[in-house]
């Protein structure tokens, strides 16, 4: 994902992250055309290795289901994203026809309880839909205080991928 839309739109830059060191080589490969605008890092979703305010966008692409303390990893999102950044992703919910299959995990979100994280934190939430495996929204919000509209794309800076 990171490697389209870097090809695709010259100014931006990205960060991307993986806890595992195999994950975070495997994506030095792949970005590596596009030199510094790129960059790959291990980090700890729960512990991120950035400043307050570095990101206007952070992407989480089925990841927080891999995370034991999922409601931290979103305390990190917002702490890194600057003033009217946002956070955008999907990922599996745990409902009762994913644990029929066998694809539930004790760490995957419950319906609702993305509602009840956001609500905890500092921003304005905007969590859309949902079906037996993703919800189409741990999707858009911004920080207050933020000039910039929930509905306007912010200013093309550092991105982030947290997963």
């Amino acid at each position: 994902m990171s490697a389209e839309l870097l090809a695709r739109h010259g100014d931006l830059t990205a960060v991307v992250t993986d806890f595992d060191p195999r994950m975070v080589e495997s994506a030095q490969r792949v970005l590596a055309p596009f030199g510094a605008r790129a960059t790959a890092r291990q980090a700890d979703a729960t512990a991120l290795p950035f400043e307050d305010g570095r990101f206007d966008v952070v992407p989480s692409c089925g990841m927080l289901h891999h995370v034991g303390d999922w409601r931290t990893a979103l305390a990190e999102v917002v702490r890194v994203l600057r003033p009217g950044g946002r956070f955008v992703g999907y990922d599996i919910v745990r409902t009762r026809p994913v644990e029929l299959l066998g694809l539930g995990t004790a760490t995957m979100i419950r319906p609702g309880e993305l509602r009840e994280a956001f609500a905890e934190l500092p921003v304005t939430a905007g969590v859309r839909g949902s079906s037996l495996t993703r919800f189409s929204a741990v999707k858009r919000w911004r920080r207050p205080g933020s000039p910039v509209s929930a509905s306007r794309a912010p200013a093309r800076r550092a991105r982030g991928c947290s997963r």
